[in-house]
């Protein structure tokens, strides 16, 4: 099995985090201070390992619908 980067460890971190509040509060009401502050991490580190909010709506959307 393939070890992950800590770049994907973090998107992994970032998505299974936000999850929840994507499915609570939807793509529209979930804000990057929801993800920032659910995470721990600065927008600087979220811009760096996610291109946008829309891509871990899209991450977390997938995640939720895996469990």
């Amino acid at each position: 099995m393939k070890q992950m980067t800590k770049s994907e460890q973090t998107k992994a971190f970032i998505i299974e985090k936000t999850a929840p509040i994507f499915n609570s509060k939807g793509y529209a009401g979930t804000s990057l201070t929801d993800i920032t502050e659910a995470t721990k991490l600065t927008k600087e580190v979220f811009m760096e390992t996610l291109a946008n909010k829309d891509e871990v709506a899209l991450a977390a959307f997938d995640y939720n619908l895996r469990r």
